[in-house]
């Protein structure tokens, strides 16, 4: 399910959930605008980063406060990104020491077509996320987004618990 919460007629955070209701994931508006911003500039390449936020006490709620633009060591082509490190470890820890703490809860990307499908490299990469204790994530979020057309964009998000199948959030 995925439904707009609206504030003063002003689209504030979009509002995500899996089918099964065990998921959800909030985006601010503008976290949405940022990441849209980066995928207009990267005309018909990939192009992706991380997305910073934090858990609701349930753990099944992801609240991501913080999309960032490609670390300056990604590479990037018509069919393929891949996402470089330079500057996040020191991003994390600064967002970490915060007052209000957020962490890194997962990726995001954008494949320059109108459908859009997570490749194996994806699946591959957000499952060992899900498994490995450098990120500390064992739900991590994948957030695909395509190319915008006329009257909307495709985005697609997953969550990949650990151990599990992913799950795909719906949108209502």
């Amino acid at each position: 399910m995925f439904a707009l919460i609206f504030y003063g007629g002003r689209v504030m955070h979009h509002e995500w959930r899996t089918d099964c209701g065990a998921y959800g994931m909030s985006i601010t508006k503008n976290v949405w605008d940022s990441i849209k911003r980066e995928c207009i500039k990267s005309i018909n390449n990939e192009i992706g980063g991380i997305l910073i936020g934090y858990y609701t006490n349930e753990n099944r709620i992801a609240v991501v406060c913080e999309a960032t633009p490609p670390p300056k060591d990604s590479q990037q082509g018509r069919t393929w990104f891949w996402r470089g490190i330079t500057g996040l470890r020191s991003l994390l820890l600064e967002r970490w020491d915060q007052k209000q703490r957020t962490y890194y809860v997962g990726e995001w990307h954008y494949h320059p077509a109108k459908v859009i499908e997570p490749s194996i490299a994806d699946l591959r990469q957000m499952e060992s996320i899900s498994r490995s204790k450098r990120y500390y994530c064992n739900e991590p979020i994948l957030i695909i987004v395509g190319k915008e057309g006329k009257t909307d964009t495709p985005v697609r998000a997953f969550v990949f618990p650990r151990d599990q199948k992913r799950i795909e959030f719906g949108k209502v």
